[in-house]
């Protein structure tokens, strides 16, 4: 499924949530547009670890984190991934994708922030309202999935932590460092 389509995060933003456009959308200087060409970067993107990178690499607005695209999006490193694994994650990509689309059709009342909000209800013990127990297995679902296909992309196990994560993911990003100081250049950034 070739998308070819933008996708859209916010640069200051509650959630780091980026969405597929179809080009229908003018990115003004509070939106990121990063132009990839197809689902498996925005499974990347939307996966858990990337928040936890950008959570780490960007900056904050008071108490909301600020997506900075020289920090956040250019340095971090996509996984070296099979194609069976990069298909994997481009369906649940655009999974995501249509869920999120689907779940706004059905509930217009719903923002794309109060898709979020759900991800947060079960941690804190909150209760769910009847459209949300509608719409949040499905959702945590599509993201545990992603989470699996792209560790097993990484080749790290499963039940890293979040410190665990950033640690590879840095020292990830400093072995690359240094084979492109030797010249050895091996792409782990999408393509655009």
């Amino acid at each position: 499924m070739n998308l070819c389509k933008e996708y859209l995060t916010g640069q200051t933003a509650k959630y780091r949530v980026s969405i597929i456009s179809i080009y229908d959308v003018i990115p003004d200087n509070k939106l990121i547009a990063i132009a990839l060409e197809d689902a498996y970067s925005l499974g990347i993107l939307s996966s858990g670890i990337h928040v936890i990178w950008a959570l780490a690499a960007g900056g904050r607005l008071e108490d909301r984190p600020v997506y900075v695209k020289t920090t956040c999006f250019a340095p971090f490193l996509f996984p070296d991934a099979t194609p069976e694994q990069k298909q994997k994650i481009r369906e649940l990509g655009g999974k995501l994708d249509a869920h999120r689309k689907q779940s706004q059709n059905q509930h217009p009342e719903i923002t794309i922030t109060g898709i979020y909000n759900l991800l947060e209800k079960l941690p804190a013990r909150k209760p769910f309202t009847d459209s949300d127990k509608a719409l949040f297995p499905i959702l945590k679902q599509i993201y545990d999935e992603l989470y699996v296909g792209i560790s097993a992309a990484y080749d790290w196990e499963k039940t890293l932590t979040d410190e665990e994560i950033l640690s590879k993911l840095v020292a990830l990003n400093a072995e690359h460092a240094e084979e492109e100081s030797k010249g050895i250049i091996d792409c782990l950034y999408p393509e655009y």
